[in-house]
């Protein structure tokens, strides 16, 4: 899937996933988008990012909270005609992760924890905080803090705590039957993990 699908689907359901939002009372939307140092055509986002379904969701009736968001877009104002020239911009493969409450920011390459070698590749510390085994380590510990289900939730896999996400797996489904229709599904065993394996 591209970027552009995934912000799409983030635009329908919200950016919160299956997990987060058994937590919450409403979804999160994106209430702007901004780019920066990028070759630009704003209809062409707008098309990739929500307005390419729209006839295909005249009739759809979303679930209270739920909505077809529309985000503003904008470009940060920086010399658009040299920019335009430059051939050598290339994305990195690289990131840096910080988030609120990070201890110790995080550099992933290529979607892996850098300095880490292939030997010691499949361990816990090798993993970034934003992978799905971390994630799920956060929400289980989340969801032990504020109810009493900590034996339950424990015990659940990853994908079997996802769908208990009733109401936004239906719309995922929904949607994805009706706008996403060839949308790319990841191997059942890849979320097939527990808190209990690791």
């Amino acid at each position: 899937m591209s970027c552009s699908d995934k912000i799409a689907k983030w635009n329908l359901l919200g950016v919160q996933g299956s997990l987060l939002s058994r937590f919450l009372e409403k979804p999160i939307y994106f209430s702007s988008i901004i780019f920066g140092k990028c070759r630009f055509n704003l209809d062409s986002v707008e098309r990739a990012i929500y307005g390419r379904f729209k006839n295909d969701l005249l009739d759809f009736v979303f679930p209270i909270g739920y909505r077809h968001n529309c985000p503003v877009i904008d470009i940060v104002d920086i010399n658009r005609k040299e920019l335009m020239k430059d051939d050598s911009i290339k994305p990195c493969s690289g990131s840096i992760l910080w988030y609120y409450g990070c201890k110790n920011q995080e550099v992933a390459v290529e979607g892996k924890k850098q300095g880490v070698t292939k030997k010691l590749r499949n361990i816990g510390k090798a993993n970034l905080s934003v992978c799905k085994r971390e994630l799920y380590h956060d929400y289980v510990n989340l969801k032990t803090a504020v109810s009493t289900e900590k034996f339950e939730t424990v015990k659940l896999t990853y994908s079997e705590a996802k769908n208990l996400s009733v109401e936004y797996c239906k719309l995922w489904k929904d949607v994805r039957d009706r706008v996403f229709k060839i949308w790319s599904q990841k191997p059942k065993h890849f979320e097939g993990f527990s808190i209990c394996e690791q």
